[in-house]
């Protein structure tokens, strides 16, 4: 290959797929219908209709989402499986993400205990979500302590211990049905840590429990995080100070970012990474992450290789389509990304040697070009 000799510099570009899937195809942009989200829970969740601020903040960084919601007060899983109404929601559409939140104590207990109280009322409502479409993608809503603990119950009458006692609780559903957390609980902790810890008080109503306005928009910025594995930098804000909103995005996408693994938030997502071999070469390192899925990766150039893990090197200049088939129990898909080598983005003094381009994907399969 005749590069340029600044190709000869190591280029890295990153190309981060995740729960979603990318809207470019073979021939271009297609049309895509939203992502549909269904918010199930209580107060936690309806308090200043959080599903409502997630939606204003996807919408502002330029995703097409269909958010629900429903939410009763103090409702527990048990509480939830006598509401008819609840399972009627579910059937309402083919959901993409279905959130699952608890009553605050509920999870705080022993497992023991949860086995009888929560477990299998938690489990009818996830037949049902499954039943309805077995490719919806289940997500865990992990709550966070009272801001001065439970004073009725020793084991959780701090902050602290009530904190990690609830994580405990989602972490014991999540290993016991293979789910995702959004670790909200987490990035209120990690707001706690920030700064002088002034905006960590913010988040809290006067009953120092229930979410604020700034709570809130915490919960969103975080499952906007989780779900498009996307910096919101600069979304919608909603009356908050931009130094506030700022600081809330900047912890909710980085505690997430580096903590996919620890909650099961690095699943059916791809990514593949381009280097310039010291020849000219363009190599490329792609790797799929889709469970027990068959992976085929098809280099357009020839080159076909089945499995999650792949490596390709390119020594002619051209504009190649990479895809990704994959064939899953939801059904078999395509996607598709084009690679064209005289027109990657190359060094510069302004962008030396690394960059990083990210590109959010939709995971809904009506979104991927399906194969028969």
């Amino acid at each position: 290959m005749n590069a340029p000799d600044f190709f000869f510099r190591t280029k890295q570009l990153w190309i981060m797929l995740s729960f979603v899937s990318i809207s470019v195809f073979l021939f271009g942009q297609q049309d895509v219908e939203p992502t549909k989200v269904l918010f199930i829970g209580n107060s936690y969740t309806h308090y200043n209709d959080m599903p409502g601020l997630f939606q204003n903040i996807a919408e502002s960084k330029g995703e097409n989402v269909l958010t629900e919601m429903d939410a009763k007060s103090n409702h527990t899983f048990k509480m939830h499986t006598k509401r008819p109404e609840l399972f009627e929601h579910i059937k309402k559409r083919q959901w993409d993400f279905v959130v699952l939140q608890g009553f605050s104590r509920e999870l705080s207990f022993s497992h023991e205990y949860m086995d009888t109280a929560t477990v299998p009322y938690f489990k009818q409502i996830l037949d049902s979500v499954y039943a309805n479409n077995p490719c919806t993608k289940v997500l865990l809503y992990m709550t966070w302590g009272y801001r001065t603990g439970f004073p009725d119950q020793e084991e959780i009458d701090t902050y602290e211990k009530m904190a990690e006692a609830v994580k405990n609780g989602y972490k014991y559903l999540a290993s016991k049905y293979s789910l995702a957390i959004v670790p909200v609980g987490d990035v209120y902790e990690q707001i706690h840590k920030t700064g002088d810890g002034s905006l960590f008080h913010c988040l809290y109503q006067k009953d120092e429990q229930h979410p604020s306005v700034t709570g809130s928009y915490a919960i969103a910025n975080t499952f906007y995080s989780a779900i498009f594995r996307n910096s919101p930098i600069n979304a919608y804000h909603r009356g908050l100070s931009r130094e506030d909103a700022q600081v809330i995005q900047t912890v909710a996408y980085e505690y997430i970012n580096t903590h996919q693994a620890d909650y099961n938030l690095n699943e059916d997502y791809f990514e593949i990474k381009y280097d310039w071999s010291s020849n000219g070469d363009l190599i490329i390192d792609a790797k799929a992450n889709y469970g027990m899925a068959v992976i085929t990766w098809d280099f357009g150039d020839g080159t076909v290789a089945q499995n999650p893990v792949a490596h390709h090197e390119y020594n002619r200049l051209g504009d190649y389509p990479i895809s990704l088939a994959v064939q899953a129990r939801c059904g078999n898909y395509r996607i598709i990304e084009r690679i064209d080598l005289d027109n990657l983005p190359v060094p510069s003094d302004n962008h030396p040697s690394v960059g990083l381009i990210e590109k959010n994907i939709r995971r809904a399969k009506k979104q991927l070009r399906k194969d028969g």
